[in-house]
């Protein structure tokens, strides 16, 4: 596989930096929590994410997505994450696109992204 992560299926660098700034995770068979230390959340240049049809086993999405200060994307479609979701994710100014469908676990307060 190698060290490149730029070379990995599913990871977008950018060319003149060689940040990764997307991750497609999507029908990757992922189970269990995303725990808050994990490198995921180092991704600091981090714009997309797609980690739709997975199976995170009804566990909390963590306050730590909140940190991609430069995401304009995130796809967690049918994933099966459930509880509250984090008001830290509506702080992320640059985020045009957030994909919850077939999502009934989490809960949403109904004014978490008014303005």
């Amino acid at each position: 596989m190698g060290t490149d992560c730029c070379g990995w299926d599913g990871v977008t660098c950018d060319t003149m930096t060689g940040h990764v700034i997307a991750v497609d995770l999507s029908c990757s068979r992922l189970q269990g929590p995303i725990h808050p230390n994990t490198t995921l959340f180092s991704l600091r240049h981090l714009q997309r994410l797609n980690l739709a049809y997975n199976y995170f086993n009804r566990s909390a999405i963590s306050s730590k997505f909140g940190g991609f200060a430069n995401m304009t994307h995130l796809n967690l479609t049918w994933s099966l994450f459930a509880g509250n979701f984090p008001s830290e994710i509506s702080h992320l100014s640059k985020l045009v696109s957030l994909d919850l469908s077939l999502s009934d676990g989490i809960i949403m307060k109904t004014r978490l992204f008014q303005t």
